[in-house]
């Protein structure tokens, strides 16, 4: 492995010292004692060859390995993995058709074995598509700065997938329309350049006209650009404070109450509770979760949720949290049923002594208020 290094890389100039770091650079720079340079120059020829269309690199090996370079297949997957961390801010990786915007450690195991099954295509911007390009450094970068399709694209492609699975699916009307359709836009994308240059300039209703259009075409595309970004981002975090909101109107308190004083409440109005309903997987799991005082407000919040839609809230449908807040309604309900209970069932142990069973009786009668009324049994009156 050093012998490799020292010839293939350090003594080729790949791999060298620049501004005070060690990082893989293209060759050139002072003498080709291998002559080198005919390699790399055919190795940029090839990626240049591919902004047409993906390229594989199974091609480029063939062209390598034949005269006048007659490379061995050995030093081939390392020069191309050297070439592409090169130029990897221009290029863009495909892995079975598939576009990825990073190269991982599985992939490039998989590399070198299966060469074929990755191809390569490089972007460049002039005309128009360079107003756009502005457009996006500044939403994604906050300032316009020079930067290529890929390192543009790398970026989207990151935020896009660290959103939670319930932002990727929800249909929520809370979603505008066209945050929507860019997420739409990044999931049908097929290459990063139409994504950038087709697809989200349509889904942010920007028609791109002509070649010759200039930066006023494009005015206030980075701020729509953001504004839907922002919207994706808020997503999860702005249904997740709706059901606070709901949580703390289903127990009877201010729908601005925070989590930890709600907390604070339940636990100190329900402990106790469950002991006063038979429904061991249901409502009385419910309250048991509810009164739970280990773990911190938030870890409760959640814990609350997964019981209530089945799953973490970061993986929920909008199936799930249309679910979860009918059990909660459903539950609230039946909690102020127990609590009757319980209130009456301690107001009648100063008043009756030995067993008595305290029963909630309700009344529901066409084109009449509902009735309900808790009542105490004791042996005797149970005798009768």
């Amino acid at each position: 492995e050093k012998g490799i290094y020292l010839a293939l890389l350090k003594a080729s100039g790949l791999h060298r010292k620049t501004k005070g770091q060690w990082r893989i650079t293209a060759p050139g720079h002072g003498e080709d004692p291998f002559n080198f340079g005919p390699v790399w120059a055919r190795i940029e020829a090839f990626f240049a060859g591919s902004e047409v269309r993906p390229v594989a690199f199974s091609e480029l090996y063939e062209v390598l390995a034949k005269p006048p370079f007659g490379l061995k297949r050995g030093v081939l997957p390392i020069l191309a993995i050297a070439a592409y961390m090169v130029y990897e801010h221009e290029l863009a990786l495909y892995e079975d058709g598939v576009y990825s915007p990073y190269l991982t450690e599985e992939q490039i195991e998989r590399f070198g074995r299966h060469p074929q099954t990755f191809a390569i295509q490089r972007f460049r911007i002039e005309g128009m598509r360079a107003s756009i390009f502005d457009q996006y450094s500044k939403a994604l970068f906050g300032e316009q700065v020079e930067k290529s399709v890929i390192e543009l694209a790398r970026p989207l492609a990151k935020f896009m997938g660290q959103l939670e699975d319930y932002t990727k699916r929800t249909k929520s009307p809370a979603l505008s329309e066209r945050a929507k359709a860019v997420r739409n836009a990044f999931n049908l994308a097929k290459s990063p350049q139409r994504l950038l240059f087709e697809s989200l300039p349509t889904a942010l209703d920007f028609e791109i006209a002509s070649e010759n259009s200039n930066d006023k075409d494009v005015e206030g595309f980075a701020q729509r650009l953001t504004d839907a970004l922002r919207e994706l981002k808020n997503a999860y975090p702005e249904m997740l404070d709706q059901q606070r909101r709901l949580l703390a109107q289903a127990f009877h308190m201010d729908p601005e109450t925070p989590v930890d004083q709600m907390r604070r409440t339940v636990i100190g109005r329900y402990s106790g509770l469950d002991g006063y309903t038979v429904d061991v997987d249901g409502l009385r799991a419910f309250i048991r979760r509810l009164v739970k005082n280990t773990g911190d407000d938030s870890h409760w919040f959640e814990n609350v949720l997964m019981f209530l839609g089945q799953r973490p809230s970061k993986k929920w449908s909008d199936a799930d949290r249309a679910e979860a807040e009918v059990k909660l309604s459903d539950y609230a309900k039946r909690i102020l049923d127990l609590e009757t209970l319980r209130l009456h069932y301690e107001r009648s142990e100063d008043k009756l002594e030995g067993d008595f069973d305290v029963i909630l009786l309700k009344s529901l009668k066409k084109g009449a208020e509902p009735v309900d009324e808790v009542v105490a049994i004791d042996q005797k009156r149970h005798q009768a």
